[in-house]
């Protein structure tokens, strides 16, 4: 706890450039689809809010979004990635992108948008697309 604020890993990962993809908490998030081997199995459908760890990989930098970039939106949008928890005023500040493509934290209590992501396997291959807004990635399906 640093000046009656309880930061999380988000923060530090965005404030050293060093986006991380793997769970630090892997056996406290066991939240996993219907037909996995290990966690809860009540997952359907496993679809999450992107993250600042993957906003960062996909034209994040420097607090600005690449506006050429998927992640960008002309709306703000919530991460599901926590930034701090203040003590004094019992406020949690969460990362969000601004409809000015600008990140930054703050209350939960503010209205915003969300944008979904799902994760794909690492064997998945692309097999169309850039990757942008207007030329998205297409997910090769046999």
């Amino acid at each position: 706890m640093t000046g009656g604020y309880t930061y999380y890993d988000g923060a530090d990962r965005y404030s050293n450039h060093k986006p991380n993809l793997v769970c630090s908490n892997s056996t406290n998030d066991l939240f996993t689809t219907n037909t996995a081997t290990i966690g809860n199995k009540v997952l359907i459908y496993p679809i999450g809010l992107i993250t600042v760890d993957e906003l960062m990989l996909g034209g994040l930098a420097d607090e600005y979004m690449n506006r050429s970039s998927y992640t960008y939106s002309s709306y703000t949008y919530w991460t599901m990635t926590p930034r701090h928890f203040g003590v004094s005023g019992n406020k949690a500040d969460e990362f969000h992108v601004s409809s000015l493509g600008y990140t930054s934290s703050t209350g939960v209590t503010n209205g915003n948008g969300v944008r979904g992501v799902i994760n794909l396997k690492s064997n998945v291959e692309i097999s169309g697309g850039i990757g942008t807004a207007n030329n998205p990635f297409v997910v090769k399906v046999e």
